[in-house]
């Protein structure tokens, strides 16, 4: 692929604050017995998407120049990683220390690269010293399984790092976590105030972990558009719903930092319905059928076949 086509490395974050994971793999030694045997610490870096998106994971791994894509055996999810320590080292840290997530997921990351300098101590994977990555790996994620938790009983979990909000947000971050958490949707509601008898409204909705709060507030002051709402207990939503926000700075904003993943067909539909509206024919029984369609083969209802 060449450097036209390659995909923006802020993009590539926004994704990854998206769908990527930092994990990390604690495996026993074969004989617990024998105290002088290492244990083995294998991190890896991972995007898991439906297979349908496998062409934009297959750019990923262009963008890096390292990992490798794995498919199911029903062949319905594919998921690019990168498990050598070294191209972790060479590839993936430089990339995200120089273009910083910028949801919680940091924490994950930071605490990550920490156990991967231990990791380049071998000193630090005998039983004596394994303490320290287990403690790491203790904040990591999901934390800690519940045979490590036996094999480790004295664990202390470390503080996770603090993440602050940047002021600033690069479009293509951005457009790389819409493509990730985004969704373009289409609402007809049943409305007297119409002669159609329905209210037609474009909603455009990033949702995240309500520990991302300030985040998605910061959005709105980037954007200088919508709001956010409390959805769930646990989850909040960046949401514009006003038809002259969505014409004047979602739609511009994508149609400069295209998508690139499948979900580049919703947004394309989305801007189809946009259109009508500003044509007023929403309002019409012609216009609402036409929409009606539209919205009929969005998002779930889109059949890939």
């Amino acid at each position: 692929m060449n450097n036209k086509n390659k995909l923006n490395p802020y993009y590539i974050t926004g994704f990854t604050d998206a769908e990527g994971c930092f994990k990390i793999n604690i495996r026993k030694p074969l004989a617990l017995r024998e105290i002088n045997k290492k244990w083995s610490v294998e991190p890896i870096f991972a995007i898991d998407l439906h297979i349908r998106d496998l062409p934009l994971l297959i750019k990923i791994q262009d963008y890096f120049g390292a990992g490798y894509i794995h498919k199911t055996s029903d062949n319905k999810k594919a998921t690019f990683i990168v498990s050598s320590t070294k191209d972790i080292i060479k590839y993936i840290i430089p990339h995200f220390d120089k273009y910083p997530l910028l949801t919680k997921k940091r924490g994950d990351y930071e605490i990550f690269k920490k156990i991967i300098e231990l990791k380049s101590n071998k000193e630090n994977l005998t039983n004596d010293n394994i303490q320290k990555i287990v403690n790491l790996k203790a904040a990591l994620n999901l934390g800690l399984s519940q045979k490590l938790k036996d094999c480790f009983p004295n664990t202390i979990p470390a503080e996770k790092p603090i993440v602050e909000i940047p002021e600033y947000i690069d479009p293509n971050w951005i457009v790389g976590f819409s493509e990730g958490e985004g969704n373009f949707y289409v609402s007809i509601s049943e409305s007297k105030a119409y002669k159609t008898g329905s209210l037609v409204q474009l909603k455009f909705r990033i949702g995240q972990h309500e520990r991302d709060t300030l985040l998605l507030n910061n959005l709105v002051k980037v954007l200088n558009i919508g709001k956010v709402e409390q959805n769930t207990e646990s989850l909040v939503i960046f949401i514009v719903t006003k038809l002259n926000d969505v014409v004047e700075k979602i739609i511009p904003l994508f149609d400069k930092y295209p998508l690139q993943g499948i979900k580049a067909m919703d947004y394309n539909d989305f801007k189809e319905v946009a259109k009508l509206m500003e044509k007023k024919a929403h309002l019409t029984d012609s216009g609402l059928q036409q929409i009606i369609e539209i919205k009929n083969k969005m998002n779930k209802k889109r059949n890939y076949d």
